[in-house]
């Protein structure tokens, strides 16, 4: 009887191991260095910090949907979020960024960066979830933040 309950569970264990169908920490987020909070500006022009960004991006292999070179306005592609089971329901998630600058007196660009998450399953389409993830959506936006102001 024993023999039977451990090949069960090494069973189990085989399969989420083999099908990644258990939840856990993702490497898939981005985390800002503990501690940091954003000023929201940099003291540079925006065309200086435009360009910075695009390179940041780039760095970081994140690709470039949409760019406003005169409006200093960026829309970036989706980046793989994690995968999870809920309710025997396997739901995906995936992230981009929206960023936009406004030029300040005295040299400082002002950065708005906002995050998006999103999800979908079999059974629904990619939606966003945002406002359910508050705190994913502020780690992210941290990391970008951090990035551009050092």
């Amino acid at each position: 009887m024993i023999i039977i309950r451990l090949r069960a569970v090494i069973i189990g264990l085989a399969f989420v191991i083999i099908c990644g169908c258990a939840p856990a920490k993702n490497p898939y987020y981005p985390k800002a260095t503990e501690g940091f909070q954003s000023k929201g500006f940099v003291e540079e022009t925006c065309k200086k910090t435009f360009t910075k960004i695009k390179e940041i991006l780039a760095d970081n292999k994140i690709s470039i949907d949409q760019s406003n070179d005169t409006e200093y306005k960026i829309g970036t592609g989706y980046l793989e979020g994690d995968t999870v089971m809920d309710n025997r329901k396997v739901i995906y998630h995936r992230y981009k960024y929206n960023i936009s600058l406004s030029e300040e007196k005295d040299n400082r660009c002002k950065i708005n960066i906002a995050a998006i998450i999103e999800s979908s399953s079999k059974s629904a389409t990619w939606h966003d979830t945002s406002d359910y993830n508050p705190a994913l959506v502020k780690q992210l936006e941290q990391w970008l933040y951090e990035k551009i102001e050092k």
